[in-house]
């Protein structure tokens, strides 16, 4: 029965303790989010480890110009040796067959080598530094892009929260009017139809509260999906949305953009660089290659298995040369691959001039939406305005008996469907912002 208590009080324990992890919740304003996602994303993981084994890959290069070592063991059992001829007349008027040689022998050497000239290997070298920059920068775009996706995730579910806060301030008001002309109607001043009018309305705005509160849940577990967050975390978001409308732009629409600080750019203008090495590779295949070595040597010869008797003696013997391999010909192959990589350099510079351009046209189309997002969010606002006051008049006339609730409900529509061009002009101000942010590499 010890035992049974003690099982089960573990078992209680354990699901305590997985309750616990299931319902982790974290606060976070939007920089610490971005922070988050740079570290646990798995865009920017991905990238970090591309550099990293870029990194291995230069230092992999590196050692083939150091000094080389390697050892050899070779044994050889001869099951039956060979013969050699000794033609006739050498100790006799016919051929004569004998064997040279022992059945056992045991070589062991070890050789060291050095290169002391590789065209190719220098200039790949140069290429595995310029691989590991490029790889480097692509870390960079990585974090820019997670923190652009990031940011604006963040200000859709700012958004939602929005909408959702301006739905039910809506459906209380329905409500409260319902309530009291449903009072009225059971009093009998008022006919059936108000009241039914109000109740249709309240339920159409139940709805969208549903599709909202469903859209919230969405863009909330894709803000936890894009940071690297566990879905299970009940995040909670600390920045407040009417700090980021307030904040102003005019100093994002007053930088002046520099198409060279642009990360695409970088990236082709490093790919480019990287080609023209290609190229020098290329042609660096028509110098010769020069090597040295240094080879020691030790060789047992036995009739017998007995190689570690140290008693009979071993033969050694060593030597030391330099080796160097001439290109001659080779069929035209070397001319056609310096001519292939001659075409992919004219390639990427047309890559390079386009990531130029289209940087160039990404800024000003940034810079074009977030100004008109800016005048079309002050209209929205104005709009806005005006749809409550119109509204308000209505609830007034109904009440005092010269309107009907299919006035009101009509207003209460048109304030809904000002409210949501209100939303769409602040989402649209938010994402102009972040996309020339993103443009002017100052996010």
């Amino acid at each position: 029965m010890k035992h049974k208590f003690t099982g089960i009080m573990m078992t209680i324990l354990l699901f305590a303790v997985i309750s616990v992890r299931a319902q982790e919740r974290v606060e976070m304003t939007l920089v610490e989010l971005q922070g988050y996602a740079i570290k646990n994303s798995f865009l920017t993981k991905s990238a970090n480890l591309d550099a990293e084994s870029a990194k291995y890959n230069t230092e992999s290069l590196k050692a083939i110009g150091l000094p080389q070592i390697n050892g050899s063991v070779q044994y050889n059992n001869y099951i039956y040796a060979p013969y050699s001829i000794i033609p006739a007349g050498t100790f006799g008027p016919s051929d004569f067959r004998v064997r040279f040689g022992n059945p056992h022998t045991l070589t062991v050497g070890a050789t060291a080598s050095q290169l002391l000239f590789d065209g190719t290997w220098l200039v790949a070298l140069q290429a595995s530094k310029g691989y590991e920059k490029l790889q480097n920068q692509n870390i960079s775009k990585s974090v820019l892009d997670v923190k652009a996706n990031v940011t604006d995730t963040y200000y859709l579910a700012l958004i939602s929260e929005e909408n959702l806060k301006i739905l039910d301030e809506a459906k209380r008001d329905l409500m409260s009017m319902l309530n009291q002309t449903q009072g009225l109607y059971d009093a009998g001043f008022t006919e059936v139809e108000n009241v039914e009018q109000l109740q249709l309305a309240v339920n159409d705005l139940n709805i969208q509260i549903s599709y909202a509160q469903e859209q919230k849940r969405f863009v909330y577990d894709m803000l936890k999906f894009q940071t690297g967050m566990n879905l299970s975390t009940e995040l909670v978001l600390k920045d407040n949305l009417d700090t980021f409308m307030s904040a102003s732009a005019a100093d994002l629409l007053s930088t002046t953009f520099a198409v060279e600080n642009n990360i695409d750019v970088q990236m082709a203008s490093n790919t480019l660089a990287l080609q023209h090495l290609n190229l020098k590779s290329k042609k660096a295949a028509y110098l010769p290659n020069l090597g040295a070595f240094i080879n020691f040597q030790t060789a047992a010869y036995r009739q017998e298995f007995n190689m570690f008797d140290t008693k009979l003696p071993y033969f050694y013997g060593n030597l030391w040369g330099v080796t160097m391999n001439i290109p001659i010909l080779s069929g035209g192959m070397r001319k056609y691959e310096v001519k292939k990589v001659e075409v992919e350099v004219r390639r990427m510079e047309e890559v390079e001039a386009l990531a130029k351009k289209t940087a160039e046209i990404e800024y000003r189309s940034a810079r074009s939406e977030l100004s008109n997002a800016l005048e079309s969010y002050e209209s929205s606002k104005s709009s806005l305005t005006l749809a409550k006051n119109i509204l308000n008049k209505s609830k007034v006339k109904f009440t005092e008996g010269m309107g009907t609730s299919f006035d009101v409900t009509e207003r209460n529509n048109q304030l809904v469907q000002s409210q949501a061009t209100y939303i769409q002009a602040m989402m649209r101000v938010l994402n102009a912002r972040t996309k020339l942010a993103k443009s002017l590499n100052q996010l």
